[in-house]
């Protein structure tokens, strides 16, 4: 018999059974087990083996992640905290399989003051998440109407960047001095939204135009976020029964084919 222990974490649904299962118990594939019951509990192949069952857990998740992503997921938990939205969830390992938490959950999803709790969240995390509200504010049919009225409320996150950083992002997409570029460029910007700003300018030619600038780096940062949001859908929809109806890993990937033909400024010219 092999002396040694294989430790595994199992992920599980609402009705214990097995959504995820680690390498080691997939041994015999058509015989692995499919739900907590099936489980092996002393050995396996000779090898004993340790359980550890596990629900959503945003920091076991964490551990893989590199930095930025875990910054950026804690500020995400700590929103969702903020609001209550971690008992719609379940992230928290130590609510493993307790039907207390579905039942807090679905009077969470009751609340009145949840569509106000759900505009409030998603502005305070920034772009994206608002880009998502104002989609989701266009669909009554997924989120109801009392959430899809309250979300349309939501203002685009808009601090204007400064003339030093739209003349550094003009010059080096444009590969020359902003000087030679324009005849005339303002220094001062006729709008700006969460992900662009708009400069009007004369073109060498005499010709006047707005020129819009795409913020430095909201690509990167949408895509973090996107990668983030498409995690927390996909194990709200396995792990919470009263979530899957809405479909929200169908949401997500609506989303980001949304918000991708946004930020690419080509799409403007078709």
């Amino acid at each position: 018999a092999l002396n040694k222990v294989l430790t595994t974490t199992v992920w599980v649904n609402e009705d214990r059974q097995i959504i995820s299962l680690a390498d080691e118990l997939k041994i015999g594939h058509n015989n692995a087990p499919r739900s907590i019951e099936d489980l092996p509990r002393t050995s396996l192949v000779g090898a004993y083996v340790s359980l550890q069952i596990r629900t959503d857990n945003f920091d076991t998740a964490a551990e893989s992640m590199d930095k930025k992503t875990k910054q950026r997921l804690g500020e995400i938990r700590e929103a969702l905290k903020k609001y209550g939205f971690d008992k719609i969830l379940g992230q928290s390992a130590k609510n493993k399989i307790r039907r207390k938490d579905d039942d807090e959950s679905s009077e969470l999803l009751l609340d009145d003051e949840i569509p106000v709790k759900l505009r409030l969240m998603l502005q305070d995390l920034g772009t994206t998440f608002i880009k998502l509200g104002q989609l989701l504010s266009t669909r009554p049919d997924v989120v109801g109407d009392r959430i899809a009225n309250e979300l349309a409320n939501l203002q685009d996150d808009n601090p204007a960047i400064t003339y030093e950083q739209v003349k550094a992002i003009v010059e080096r997409e444009l590969n020359g001095k902003i000087e030679d570029l324009f005849e005339d460029f303002s220094q001062q910007h006729l709008a700006t939204a969460s992900i662009g700003q708009v400069h009007e300018a004369k073109l060498v030619t005499g010709e006047r135009v707005a020129v819009k600038i795409q913020k430095e780096g909201i690509t990167d940062k949408i895509d973090l976020d996107l990668r983030i949001m498409k995690y927390i859908a996909n194990r709200a929809d396995k792990l919470k029964a009263n979530l899957r109806k809405l479909n929200l890993p169908g949401i997500m990937e609506e989303f980001d084919r949304s918000i991708h033909k946004e930020i690419d400024y080509n799409n403007e010219f078709m």
